[in-house]
């Protein structure tokens, strides 16, 4: 989701500023285009949170504690982001590793869930059927594949830190 609204976000600058016809990454005037960005990838967490501090509210069931943790790790990327590149001193150095620690925290929390909680893996006992549940619909390979390209698509991010506004 977070993808959609920044690609929305990008659409709305490049048409409005008149920048896409000079084929160039946005130009800078536009102040408003890194505020949305850090929003938009900051708010759909921030309400997946609430509604799972909600959900343990009326359930007791504990999971939903640990999912809000998940989101909650989720929001302090953006947060981090938004508070060293709208501060008057650059955070240098000292950003950019809070902002690659505390994602790759995320990731891994939320990778963990994907497999654990999510897909029912990590949880057969049955030999040669490693990380894989005791019910399986496909080849278990379906399922290396899936948890290969689950890891691989988790830490896309690592690209971006090319391109950190620190």
């Amino acid at each position: 989701m977070t993808g959609t609204l920044s690609d929305i976000g990008y659409t709305t600058y490049f048409f409005t500023s008149h920048d896409f016809w000079d084929d160039k990454y946005p130009s800078g005037h536009h102040r408003f285009l890194p505020k949305y960005l850090i929003i938009v990838s900051f708010l759909p967490f921030w309400f997946r949170f609430w509604q799972c501090l909600n959900k343990y509210h009326y359930t007791g069931l504990k999971a939903h504690l640990f999912n809000a943790g998940k989101y909650f790790s989720k929001l302090l990327p953006p947060l981090i982001t938004a508070i060293f590149t709208s501060s008057s001193k650059k955070a240098g150095n000292d950003g950019f590793k809070l902002y690659i620690i505390f994602n790759t925290i995320a990731t891994m929390y939320c990778m963990v869930w994907d497999y654990y909680m999510d897909w029912g893996l990590f949880r057969s006992k049955k030999s040669g059927r490693f990380g894989l549940r005791n019910q399986t619909k496909y080849n278990p390979r379906f399922y290396y594949f899936a948890m290969f390209t689950n890891f691989i698509l988790r830490f896309w991010w690592v690209i971006s830190i090319f391109n950190y506004p620190f």
